[in-house]
């Protein structure tokens, strides 16, 4: 395998693109290749095959969809609040506009890990919930727990109080 990490990083967002653009179908080598400019057979230097590939196009949109720590960590100052759940949110959403083929691949992601369960990554259990949750846009979660577990039970939503986050159902 190739240690040129700006050229595997190119080829991980032309994936992220094919994957967006094409569906999970339409994801090959060939089409990333394509996608990225360089002669065919170059993604299969940095990848061992198809499998692989997925599991570091997973790891790449959550390095995209990843807010700011900084932004992050001003954000949380704020006391646990429903406006805070409504910023958190917000947050997240911006970053899935602002990167949209990130956001409609880890979609894509979801449903390959629905219809192939060994695509689960090593150490990630091959249930729905388990893969699931590592396709989350990053700060869902988060929001999901504080709506949950960190506001005053006076001032929780009736919807908050159910014990698994809605993509685990």
């Amino acid at each position: 395998m190739r240690h040129n990490p700006q050229r595997r990083t190119a080829l991980l967002d032309a994936a992220i693109e094919v994957l967006a653009r094409e569906g999970s179908r339409g994801l090959t080598l060939r089409a990333v290749d394509a996608e990225a400019g360089v002669p065919v057979g170059t993604c299969s230097n940095y990848f061992a095959n198809r499998a692989q590939l997925l599991r570091q196009i997973m790891q790449r949109t959550r390095e995209r969809l990843t807010p700011d720590p900084v932004e992050l960590a001003d954000t949380l100052t704020t006391p646990p609040t429903h406006r805070l759940v409504a910023r958190l949110l917000r947050q997240v959403h911006e970053r899935m506009e602002g990167d949209r083929s990130s956001y409609l691949a880890m979609l894509e992601l979801r449903l390959e890990g629905a219809r192939r369960p060994g695509a689960a990554p090593p150490g990630v259990a091959p249930s729905g919930c388990a893969l699931h949750a590592c396709c989350e846009p990053p700060g869902f979660l988060e929001a999901w727990r504080i709506a949950k577990n960190g506001m005053p039970s006076s001032s929780a939503p009736a919807s908050a109080a159910s014990s698994a986050p809605p993509t685990s159902r």
